[in-house]
């Protein structure tokens, strides 16, 4: 059984698995990677910062659409000469 389940389904696993890795610093960081079932990155990512990270919403992307959300607009001018 993984000991670390993915952080993408629990957030606050991330905490758990920063303060894993900063049990062992005194180990090498393969050593970490491999205890942990971890990639070697993701344990120097975790050794370099002094919190844990933070898992958070992101904040939502303007919609392309949004300025034609109202519908179309009424023309200022007159298209009936160029419909004949």
């Amino acid at each position: 059984m993984d000991p670390f389940p993915s952080s993408l389904d629990r957030p606050h696993l991330k905490q758990g698995r920063w303060e894993a890795v900063q049990q062992r610093k005194e180990r090498s960081q393969v050593a970490i990677a491999r205890e942990l079932g971890m990639n070697r990155q993701t344990v120097s990512k975790y050794l370099a910062v002094e919190r844990p990270p933070v898992c958070g919403r992101h904040p939502p992307h303007p919609y392309k659409v949004r300025p034609y959300h109202n519908g179309p607009q009424k023309l200022d001018h007159d298209l009936s000469k160029f419909l004949r």
